[in-house]
């Protein structure tokens, strides 16, 4: 779903505030037209799911993250405050953060194949700021997309290390796929 309002909005993180509010009408015009359209489960179910999406999201990796953080805050206040494709400004740079909670400092990576790919020193350096800069980062590498357990667990652990309450339930959509539809 982040995917379609991406392309449908034409989100450009360089004009964020525009673009944020195209992905908001888009998202309400989609939710207008489902609330029309068969069972009601299943109108409540894509309800969740268009709620949970991002035009910001860069990749399937990034998406990853996104429906794991809303899992995870789906009862807390927190989960108005994800912000994807987050500018953060440090000694004159800006950097840009697959997914964060400015408000806690928290900011959450995904490592694919092209993040470091040559850059290393870059990345190095970007991660130094940041840091230095009082941010709180948890990477996910894309090996732990075929463990979303795993994946989701780190990322509670590293919530509550914040001080922030997780429950013990993943959210109302959240279930654990089979390897093998995994592999497809």
């Amino acid at each position: 779903m982040s995917s379609i309002l991406r392309e449908l909005s034409q989100y450009n993180r360089f004009e964020r505030a525009k673009s944020t509010q195209v992905c908001r009408i888009l998202k309400q015009e989609l939710a207008d037209d489902s609330r029309h359209q068969g069972n009601p489960w299943h109108q409540e179910q894509g309800l969740s799911v268009l709620q949970a999406a991002d035009g910001a999201i860069e990749s399937p990796g990034e998406g990853f993250l996104l429906w794991i953080l809303h899992g995870l805050l789906e009862s807390s206040t927190l989960r108005d405050e994800i912000a994807c494709q987050w500018p953060i400004t440090i000694q004159g740079r800006r950097y840009y953060v697959d997914v964060a909670l400015p408000n806690l400092k928290a900011l959450f990576e995904f490592d694919g194949y092209s993040k470091v790919d040559g850059k290393r020193h870059q990345f190095m350096e970007r991660q130094r700021l940041l840091v230095e800069a009082g941010w709180h980062i948890l990477r996910v590498e894309l090996r732990e997309v075929s463990t979303p357990r795993t994946a989701t667990l780190r990322v509670k652990a590293f919530l509550e290390s914040l001080g922030v309450h997780t429950p013990n339930h993943w959210g109302r959509w959240w279930a654990e796929t089979s390897r093998t539809s995994r592999q497809l």
